[in-house]
């Protein structure tokens, strides 16, 4: 939970406790900011794009690098986009 829904909570108690209401109310779980699964680990950003780049015949073509729109860090896959660099024990586990 953010700062805001822990907010909500303690002022919803609070009303209670001095009979404003007669009981909670009861909320989501994720009231107020719930995270995209598919964001940039970096920054947050739901989004990217493939970077273009001219390949040997001089013609503008889409590459498999991935840039973020949010902060223009380059990714070789969605993964390390979504995840980052995997460390050693991951790569060992996966």
């Amino acid at each position: 939970m953010f700062l805001d829904d822990w907010v909500a909570v303690e002022r919803c108690w609070f009303l209670v406790m001095r009979g404003l209401i007669d009981r909670p109310i009861i909320l989501p779980m994720q009231l107020s900011h719930p995270k995209p699964v598919n964001r940039c680990h970096v920054c947050g950003g739901t989004s990217y794009h493939h970077l273009v780049a001219r390949n040997e015949h001089s013609e503008l073509r889409s590459t498999p690098t991935l840039v973020c729109d949010g902060c223009g860090r380059s990714f070789p896959d969605v993964r390390t986009w979504r995840d980052g660099v995997p460390t050693m024990a991951q790569e060992q586990g996966a």
